[in-house]
């Protein structure tokens, strides 16, 4: 006879299952262990995104639903990825509850389940979330009044067009290094400016283009100044005084 008795250590807690509608209801964005049982309706490709390491990473987003309303999905955990196909009956345990969506990551479980039943109207809901429909397009003054955050598309005319004006500022260089395209300047204040050779060419005519480096070196004494002029992000002449 074999004993089927489960130790304290090897017991299995019971998660509840809560619904999409009373999952979103509850405040904060936490963590949440109760399951969700849902089908994915429709998932979009994988998208590649650096995080905040500047690591390169994989997402996918994904819309779910259950009886009671849709809401978009984003797995981070490219193991999981396969789980989320288009029709898919799914057991979600341990995801991450955001204030409109939900999040899957390397500590959720995905469990799979027998069919889910959605109602049309919400699988149509769900067909939004990813590919949302056109704004609606609306005069200047009807755009300011909207509330915020409300997506619209405006249509007018154009009477007049506002370029912005030359700006000009003044650097000091204590170093300089030379790349392919780009001639960096070590500032006073360690920080760095990154101007196009082409440009400090252009300002030093008689200096070949090998020898700029060691030229503006050489003025460093001890320190070089620059005198830029931009307009809007892009330098477009720069002056070495």
């Amino acid at each position: 006879m074999f004993d089927y008795r489960v130790s304290s250590s090897q017991r299995v807690s019971i998660a509840t299952t809560i619904s999409l509608a009373d999952l979103l209801s509850q405040a904060g964005q936490v963590p949440y262990t109760k399951s969700l049982k849902v089908r994915v309706i429709s998932r979009e490709k994988e998208f590649s995104y650096k995080n905040e390491k500047n690591e390169e990473r994989v997402l996918v987003n994904s819309a779910i639903a259950d009886a009671t309303r849709a809401v978009k999905c984003t797995i981070y955990d490219s193991s999981k990825f396969a789980r989320f196909k288009e029709g898919q009956s799914i057991i979600l345990r341990n995801i991450i509850k955001k204030s409109d969506a939900v999040v899957v990551t390397t500590n959720t479980k995905v469990f799979p389940c027998t069919q889910v039943d959605v109602p049309e109207n919400i699988v149509s809901q769900a067909r939004i979330l990813l590919n949302p429909p056109p704004a609606p397009s609306k005069s200047v003054s009807e755009a300011l009044a909207s509330p915020p955050k409300v997506r619209v598309s405006v249509t007018g005319r154009i009477v007049q067009k506002t370029e912005c004006p030359p700006e000009v500022k003044i650097y000091e260089a204590v170093s300089v290094c030379v790349d392919s395209n780009e001639v960096t300047f070590l500032l006073n204040d360690d920080s760095v400016l990154c101007l196009p050779l082409e440009l400090v060419e252009m300002a030093l005519p008689e200096v070949d283009k090998e020898d700029i480096e060691i030229h503006i070196l050489n003025k460093c004494d001890p320190t070089i100044s620059l005198r830029c002029t931009s307009k809007g992000s892009a330098f477009t002449n720069i002056e070495l005084v």
